[in-house]
């Protein structure tokens, strides 16, 4: 009896995480989905590393090439969750899920699930451009550590996403709302800008 409330509580996540990814995450086509995931974690690591190359040297441009992939990852989950909810709004199916006895935990939940794996996919992405371009040094990894650490960021990121999505609901427009957070997550979490720097 336990096993079939479990397995059933399980299919029911799972349709309903496929049903909100595929029905309010809009970057979904081949080119939408392979530009944001793939090919601008990419070009954001050129960028950064054209940049930083002239300042970093050493374990230096080893911090920053993690922490770029690392940053890489909000622009995708910021951006696909954010929209979920403005979409939300904007088709009118909000009102539904507000008027029906769903769980609203379960809701909250489900919405963000298949997002972790896109920020996953970004951070592999930025980090793979970087071992092309300088080499990157994975000798020293430990890697369960770091999976570890990369899983745990992607799931804060998007739960933070998951914060900033629920605020979205009431503006315009996600973009407006996303882009000043994001670009403020960037500056002062320490990628770049050391953060033995800020006051």
């Amino acid at each position: 009896m336990m096993w079939k409330l479990v397995k059933k509580g399980i299919i029911n996540f799972a349709t309903q995480s496929y049903a909100t990814y595929r029905g309010l995450f809009y970057w979904l086509t081949v080119f939408s989905y392979t530009s944001n995931a793939i090919f601008l974690p990419m070009l954001q690591m050129v960028i950064f590393l054209s940049i930083g190359g002239f300042i970093f040297r050493g374990d230096a441009m080893q911090n920053m090439i993690v922490g770029i992939s690392i940053g890489s990852m909000s622009p995708m989950l910021m951006g696909g969750i954010a929209q979920s909810y403005t979409r939300d709004r904007g088709g009118g199916t909000i009102q539904f899920m507000f008027s029906s006895p769903a769980n609203r935990l379960m809701n909250f939940v489900c919405r963000t699930a298949l997002h972790i794996p896109n920020g996953l996919l970004c951070f592999t992405s930025s980090i793979l451009a970087a071992w092309l371009i300088v080499g990157l040094d994975l000798s020293r990894v430990n890697w369960v550590g770091f999976a570890l650490v990369v899983a745990v960021t992607s799931a804060s990121v998007t739960m933070f996403a998951s914060m900033v999505g629920v605020i979205s609901i009431a503006t315009r427009e996600w973009v407006a709302l996303m882009s000043p957070i994001t670009n403020t997550l960037g500056i002062l979490n320490g990628i770049v800008i050391p953060l033995s720097l800020f006051p």
